[in-house]
């Protein structure tokens, strides 16, 4: 079976949304070496402990990409966007490159584009390196 650990955001940004108040339901649990566990958070979800859990301090929960991209929206009002725009060159030589955008976002209307992802827009081979660099981006942000 394929190893699932892409699926969630790396250990510093877990701590990262701790200290910005990330309190939500996640199927992964940091530990304070920063190890990935997704069966126990499973098992403490389906007991109905994550409850307390989620009130220790000293816990780090470990949310999926897309929760953290959900939160950052809900909450804060900035949007992260794959950029669909065909890149020029590729990196790596192949049509595969991946780019993600942080918008700030007032109402309906776009506020301020706030960081084509990629340190200058600049494109990532991998689509996850890329949504966890906007994903750092916007918690800076917050």
């Amino acid at each position: 079976m394929k190893n699932l650990n892409h699926l969630f955001v790396p250990y510093v940004i877990a701590l990262k949304l701790k200290d910005l108040g990330f309190k939500e339901y996640c199927f992964g649990i940091y530990d304070d070496k920063g190890y990935l566990y997704t069966q126990g958070a499973i098992y403490l979800y389906t007991q109905g402990a994550i409850y307390s859990y989620l009130e220790d301090e000293t816990n780090i929960i470990a949310p999926l990409h897309q929760q953290v991209i959900d939160w950052i929206r809900e909450k804060h009002s900035i949007r992260i966007v794959e950029d669909i725009a065909k890149n020029s060159w590729s990196s790596n030589g192949h049509d595969t490159d991946f780019k993600f955008n942080v918008i700030k976002v007032d109402g309906y209307s776009t506020k301020d584009m706030l960081y084509a992802c990629g340190l200058e827009g600049l494109y990532y081979p991998s689509y996850y390196e890329a949504m966890q660099k906007a994903i750092e981006f916007a918690l800076t942000k917050i």
